[in-house]
């Protein structure tokens, strides 16, 4: 016999892109440069059409069979970015962050990427993890 259990009991983990910096336009840039490349796979393309971004996934999809980098990059809106990603300054971060803790996820488990011009993988990982640490 199978052994059911409580939905409630199984923790929810999330992994996230994160784009931490003071300048959210510069964030959400290279938030796009970053996913121009995720989001042109079928699996990736597939979830954001599931996510309501039905134009976008098309237009994604037709650039990528295309080899038209440009063209998928110029279909990643910056709602699209705000919506799977955590991007910008501290609070809007943070926020984002209890968004989705209301929503369920129990441990989101940041993918930091690099912001700033010349930033090292390290040094993006040193300046998110403390900026967003608790003060």
């Amino acid at each position: 016999m199978e052994k059911k259990r409580d939905p409630l009991s199984v923790k929810v983990d999330l992994g996230i892109h994160t784009f931490f910096s003071e300048d959210l336009q510069l964030a959400r840039d290279k938030a796009r440069e970053t996913l121009t490349y995720w989001l042109g796979l079928p699996a990736y393309n597939q979830s954001i059409r599931e996510s309501g971004f039905v134009k976008e996934a098309d237009l994604i999809s037709k650039a990528f069979l295309e080899n038209d980098q440009k063209g998928i990059s110029s279909n990643i809106t910056d709602e699209l970015i705000d919506q799977f990603c955590l991007v910008g300054p501290r609070g809007r971060c943070l926020e984002k962050l209890d968004a989705l803790r209301g929503e369920g996820v129990d441990l989101p488990v940041l993918m930091i990427d690099p912001v700033e011009i010349g930033e090292s993988y390290e040094a993006a990982l040193r300046r998110t993890i403390s900026g967003l640490s608790p003060k």
